[in-house]
């Protein structure tokens, strides 16, 4: 994690004190800990009472983190007597709570006096940032304030000072006329010393209202006459030209003799505002497209069906989703792909309006909503428009690209009182026109409803599934030609409650989705291990006995797979060279650099690594040369199918695969004529139902029973429905 530093990025800031107020040890501990390389000093006490009395002594914090729920005291009435002392009042004061976040709470925080509001579980990146911003506005304030104290101590006994300030120096008398501005002042504001003395002070502040009526009434004649102080940060200054000056301000009055007055002084932050700008883009903008991003969208959605709600108008949200994007990110490269998506971007919004709004939900996913503020909206034109404009060819270096869409419509308020609703039902209309032919729209409808009911209901079956252990492990065995097993591989399968079985198909996805696949691996793994011990404890099988496992892509881009065999050697001491670890093609194709990494750090842990369904994707003889394999699992399109194209391929395949040291595994082996061909073709393994089929746990011990019994393991010719 990147923190944010003051001006001396090698040190913590020098002028800040935090004070953290929480009556858990535990938590004090963890935000000490997490803040030390911002502050050098940081107090924790347990309670407001101590706090009080901590803060009455004469302590003085830069910033004060205060839990809101806490025994005698709470946060709420902590603040409030802070607010009431005037050694006190003036500190900012960060709540930190755990169950609140509805308006009404905050709204009561805010108006106690609170700055800001951080919820637990607190991101360790928003509170270092907001801490950050606190803590530099109190090294600022102190620079403020000293440059402020030598203004009025050495205005006429040295003001050579004041010439060589960085910041900006401006004093007035007490009815706002300027009568002394510093070289730094003069060049921010583009003046001349005569042009901006006499000026008054409120033609550079406010240059819209009258002095005559308004000075009086500032915040800056209060403190002239009281002897006090303003402090205001991201302000705006105007110049001679009209152009404004975002700047951080403080102003203190001064009295001498007979005369009072006050001085501003004041630093530009523009450059700085405009960085924070830029990484607000950043983070809600896509970079590829310069479009809204998924968050942004969502954030604007919540903002149009409060004033749709209001004003009693209707909204349409659609998805697009680009038909065979793939096949042209895979035949002309990521380049290509790239020039599209940006093509896509600008052309969809040429077809839309002003207001409407456009973003990229990820991928080749776009998204747009529609606000139908005076009932006139017609959404199947709008959706055929868009697929129109996207018929003309695209252009990328010299070549042409075609494409088209499928997309979701949904409309607010008949399905979906929220935004996450509207987003869900518009990814699923736009599931069905892609099942209806693509090229086309669909509405999102009751029956499209019954849809997403239905798959949140499996989706919250599937997360109780895991703790219910519904989820089973089956094995079907990698053979040699003789038919002694190799290893098995560990196929899943859910015994739900009110379904019954349940093939991977029918959830695997939907765990990807849902971020529980690396869980769900996780424990097959486990379940698939322990299995293994009974099956060595028995003697019935070797030590060197192999398990395999099918993966998904999530485990590789996310790297959890490293993090799972990990924590597999710690908790359940796995030995990690009974297993095999298998992938498919299509995962080569989306990040091969990444995914070689991964591979490589496997194979460094001991681990044997397949390449599933090796000829029915695009990787290349050269890629595959540099990844750490050993096996290639062969397509059973080139199994199932007995003819001269496919046993070339089989023949081209084990060279290939020879003279690499890897070995081939036929898969999907169904008939005697298969197996047989196969084996006298040289192939180091099989598999298939023709040999057996998955079966659970019971039955395959059994099997390896009959294999120590030196009883023959032969091919089962009846094919299980279950695989």
């Amino acid at each position: 994690m990147n923190r944010l530093r003051g001006n001396d990025e090698s040190s913590p800031f020098k002028h800040g004190k935090i004070l953290i107020v929480d009556d858990r040890e535990e938590n004090l501990f963890a935000l000490k800990a997490l803040l030390a390389d911002q502050c050098a000093q940081i107090t924790c006490v347990n309670s407001g009472n101590e706090a009080l009395s901590l803060l009455l002594k004469g302590n003085l914090f830069s910033l004060i983190l205060l839990d809101v729920q806490m025994p005698g005291l709470d946060g709420f009435e902590t603040l409030s007597l802070m607010k009431k002392h005037p050694k006190t009042c003036d500190i900012p004061v960060i709540f930190i709570t755990a169950i609140h976040k509805d308006e009404k709470y905050l709204h009561l925080g805010f108006d106690t006096g609170a700055v800001d509001y951080i919820c637990k579980p607190i991101d360790p990146e928003l509170i270092c940032s907001k801490v950050a911003v606190f803590l530099n506005l109190e090294s600022n304030r102190q620079k403020l304030k000293n440059d402020l104290k030598n203004a009025v101590d050495l205005e006429n006994a040295n003001k050579t000072i004041l010439e060589y300030s960085a910041q900006g120096i401006i004093s007035v008398d007490e009815f706002g006329f300027i009568d002394f501005a510093n070289p730094s002042a003069l060049q921010f504001l583009n003046y001349s010393a005569d042009q901006l003395i006499k000026k008054h002070i409120l033609k550079v502040i406010s240059p819209e209202i009258s002095y005559l009526d308004h000075w009086s009434h500032t915040s800056y004649y209060k403190a002239i006459q009281d002897s006090g102080q303003v402090t205001e940060n991201n302000i705006h200054l105007y110049d001679s030209s009209g152009n404004s000056l975002c700047v951080d301000l403080s102003f203190g009055s001064y009295r001498e003799q007979a005369a009072r007055g006050g001085v501003f002084i004041f630093q530009d932050i523009s450059e700085r505002k405009k960085k924070e700008e830029a990484l607000l883009f950043m983070a809600t903008h896509d970079a590829l497209t310069q479009l809204p991003n998924k968050l942004m969208f969502r954030e604007t959605l919540i903002n149009a069906i409060s004033r749709a709600k209001r004003y009693e108008y209707d909204l349409y949200i659609m998805f697009i989703d680009l038909d065979h994007f793939k096949s042209i990110n895979d035949g002309l490269g990521h380049y290509a792909g790239d020039s599209l998506l940006r093509d896509v971007g600008q052309r969809l919004i040429s077809a839309g309006r002003d207001v409407d709004v456009f973003a990229r939900i990820g991928g080749d996913e776009f998204a747009v909503m529609f606000e139908d503020d005076n009932r006139s909206f017609e959404a199947d034109m709008v959706a055929a428009k868009l697929l129109s404009t996207l018929k003309q060819p695209f252009h990328f270096n010299n070549l042409e690209m075609y494409v088209s869409a499928s997309i979701g419509i949904v409309k607010y308020p008949d399905y979906g009182k929220n935004a996450d609703d509207l987003i869900q039902a518009a990814d699923v209309a736009m599931s069905r026109a892609k099942q209806s032919g693509r090229n086309s729209f669909e509405h999102f409808d009751a029956h499209s409803q019954v849809e997403v009911v239905n798959r949140l209901e499996l989706e919250y079956d599937l997360k109780q599934a895991l703790s219910n252990q519904e989820i089973l492990c089956f094995f079907q065995p990698v053979v040699y030609a003789d038919g002694k097993i190799h290893a098995m591989e560990v196929l899943i399968r859910w015994q739900h409650p009110i379904l019954g079985m349940l093939k991977p198909k029918d959830f695997l996805e939907l765990a990807e989705n849902t971020g529980i696949i690396s869980e769900l691996s996780y424990q097959v793994f486990v379940m698939a291990f322990r299995q293994l011990h009974q099956w060595q404890e028995q003697k019935l099988c070797q030590l060197d006995f192999k398990l395999s496992f099918n993966l998904s892509s999530r485990q590789f881009f996310r790297k959890s797979i490293i993090e799972d065999i990990l924590r597999l050697k710690k908790e359940q001491h796995v030995n990690v060279k009974n297993m095999i670890l298998e992938f498919t093609e299509s995962t080569l194709t989306r990040d091969s650099d990444g995914i070689s990494s991964v591979l490589n750090e496997l194979k460094s842990m001991g681990i044997e690594l397949a390449l599933d369904s090796y000829g029915s994707g695009y990787s290349s003889l050269h890629l595959l040369a540099s990844l750490p394999l050993d096996y290639l699992k062969i397509d059973q399109s080139f199994v199932k199918e007995i003819k001269f194209v496919n046993q070339s391929i089989i023949e081209t395949t084990l060279k290939f695969a020879n003279s690499m040291s890897m070995k081939v595994v036929a898969v999907g082996v169904e008939t005697d004529q298969q197996f047989s061909n196969l084996a006298a073709s040289g192939i180091d393994f099989l598999q298939g139902d023709f040999i057996s089929a998955a079966t659970g746990s019971e039955e395959t011990t059994n099997r390896l029973k009959k294999q120590l019994g030196n009883l023959p393991l032969k091919p089962v010719n009846s094919i299980s429905n279950i695989k």
